[in-house]
């Protein structure tokens, strides 16, 4: 169970995760909506339910308790005035003499209609019997019961076995003059004399069930249920329907469950649910029992369960329809972002975000058209280095014309130096030959800085053949530095141009220089001369034609230099390249920038 659990929570979570931004927001908009309403209103029905059955339930036992002390001031009343013959001695005498008189029976019959009117005793029938059997009565009924004699033999019996207590039964009768069936609430006491307690005769009181009927109307009325009232013994006095008077309940179970003096109790019956309340008289021993269908009790509560289901659900589908439109405005602009983002994976660059706000959606915005910028500027960048470095490469084949020709002429003239015993010449034409092979037919991109000095050398070597023995070149390397990768004719330029600007007019003996040193990022070579110098006005035409080629600086000087330069931000980047250093009269010294390989 706790895998499937487990399982069932992962799959939600990846259909959640996997879902459309606008799903998600609308998933957490009903949740967040939804749950408190759905729980406020399941907790209000059921407050509501649970305080409607409190209220309905003290309500019905308050009624309860009502019709049980009515009962029971009825049972006192008529107590009271079943004792009054023992008050009275000549009543007694009559009782104990034999004989039905004419003043015996007028007597008696006085005595009886006294006691009709008593509290307690009106709308009631009185029935005295004396110790030899002679009846006197009044009647407040229908007509007199068909079956007075066996009743009263009855009576006689329950009251001698009751020792003067009071005896209280119900029964359905029939009325001799009408035929018509009755239920009468009977009260029965033994008569005895005051001196010797013998047995003198007994007392009845009979009344129809309407005291306890009207009573049980008005409480079924208003809980709209049934009520059942039974004795001590567990027999039936009332119930609602009229058709259990006289039964014995002792083995039902809400008879069983209503043991204390008072209280309520859920119970099914028949099917149905009922709650039971109950309450028992202290002074009769009788028992109310009230059966009110649950439905009537939760009738209000499930009116109010329905309204608030009918509001709760079109709540829910007010918060769906406000929570897709919200999500709908919230998630636009992300997917005008995805179409645009789709669109410049397409290479389409000339699209742009409309920033209407400054929330999230519009900072990255701004973020996206910034991007989209710099991409330009990028492949702007990149498209004109890549021009420049055509240009350059251009300018290099128009001064490369026919290498190979000029090569094999120059082999040729050699050759036939050394046939005709010319060394110099021949030697010349090897170095020449030797310049052009590694500067024209080595395709190598970067050399070592030995090969680079090596090929300086012989350049160098066919200058001093020019100017007579008048440059000294002066190398200020480590071996390790030696090894170090520099581009290819990086450093023949340089020195050529220090030749043509700065020492071909010197008259005295001219050098140049090559050192190196470095820092955590960067290596720099420096090739320093002792010529004339450049004025300031000129030093800075010259770096601003280096660092700008495109600038209207002038165009007769720094072209070898440009050209290094452009090649190394070319091949290393824009934070590398090369600056001149210079002063008038005293040399000039051209430092290049480069990565530090060691770094």
């Amino acid at each position: 169970m706790g895998a499937f659990v487990r399982n069932g929570l992962k799959w939600f979570w990846v259909a959640f995760a996997n879902a459309s931004m606008e799903k998600k927001l609308i998933v957490v908009f009903i949740f967040l909506i939804t749950l408190p309403i759905v729980l406020a209103s399941y907790f209000s029905y059921r407050n509501y339910s649970q305080s409607i059955q409190d209220n309905s339930t003290t309500y019905v036992k308050e009624v309860s308790s009502k019709i049980i002390d009515k009962l029971d001031d009825y049972v006192i009343d008529l107590k009271q005035v079943s004792a009054s013959p023992l008050y009275l001695t000549q009543l007694q005498e009559y009782l104990m003499q034999p004989g039905h008189d004419v003043i015996k029976e007028r007597f008696i019959s006085t005595n009886v209609y006294s006691m009709e009117n008593l509290k307690g005793a009106n709308n009631t029938s009185v029935y005295i019997r004396d110790k030899f059997g002679n009846l006197f009565y009044t009647l407040k009924t229908e007509g007199t019961r068909a079956d007075l004699n066996e009743k009263m033999e009855e009576w006689g019996k329950l009251a001698h076995n009751a020792k003067s207590a009071l005896v209280i039964s119900t029964e359905r009768i029939i009325r001799a003059n009408t035929g018509k069936p009755d239920f009468v609430f009977s009260v029965i006491r033994e008569l005895r004399n005051t001196y010797n307690l013998e047995a003198i005769g007994l007392i009845a009181f009979e009344s129809n069930l309407n005291v306890i009927k009207n009573a049980v109307a008005n409480i079924d009325a208003a809980t709209k249920g049934t009520t059942v009232i039974v004795d001590d013994h567990k027999q039936v006095i009332y119930d609602s329907g009229e058709q259990m008077i006289g039964d014995n309940l002792a083995n039902d179970e809400a008879v069983k469950k209503a043991a204390e003096t008072q209280g309520s109790f859920p119970l099914v019956k028949d099917g149905k649910p009922y709650l039971i309340s109950y309450s028992t008289s202290a002074n009769t021993g009788w028992t109310v029992l009230i059966y009110i269908p649950t439905k009537v009790l939760t009738a209000e509560a499930t009116k109010t369960r329905n309204i608030t289901i009918i509001v709760t659900i079109i709540i829910i589908g007010f918060a769906l329809f406000i929570s897709i439109i919200i999500s709908y405005a919230l998630t636009r602009p992300l997917r005008k972002m995805a179409s645009l983002m789709k669109a410049v994976q397409g290479g389409n660059l000339n699209v742009g975000f409309n920033v209407k706000y400054r929330d999230e959606i519009g900072l990255l915005g701004n973020h996206f058209n910034r991007m989209i910028m710099r991409i330009k500027q990028l492949i702007d960048e990149v498209y004109t280095g890549q021009k420049r470095k055509r240009e350059a490469e251009i300018k290099v084949l128009q001064s490369q014309i026919n290498p190979h020709f000029i090569y094999n002429t120059l082999e040729t003239i050699r050759m036939m130096a050394e046939i005709n015993e010319d060394e110099k010449v021949a030697s010349m034409a090897y170095m020449l030959g030797s310049l052009l092979r590694y500067s024209i037919i080595n395709d190598m991109e970067t050399v070592t800085v030995a090969q680079e000095l090596e090929h300086l050398d012989n350049y160098i070597y066919l200058q001093n053949v020019r100017f007579k023995d008048k440059f000294q070149l002066v190398v200020l390397l480590s071996e390790e530095m030696k090894q170090y990768q520099i581009l290819k004719l990086m450093l023949q330029p340089i020195v050529e141009n220090a030749i043509y600007h700065g020492l071909e007019n010197k008259e005295d003996h001219s050098e140049i220089t090559i050192e190196s040193y470095e820092d955590e990022s960067f290596l720099y070579l420096t090739i320093s001369d002792n010529g004339e110098g450049i004025d300031g006005t000129a030093l800075h035409k010259l770096n601003d034609r280096i660092s700008n080629p495109s600038s209207q600086a002038d165009s007769k000087h720094g072209i070898g230099l440009s050209n290094v330069n452009d090649r190394i931000q070319l091949y290393y980047g824009d934070e590398y390249g090369l600056r001149v250093e210079s002063t008038e009269g005293k040399g000039t010294r051209i430092v290049l920038r480069l990565p530090n390989q060691s770094s």
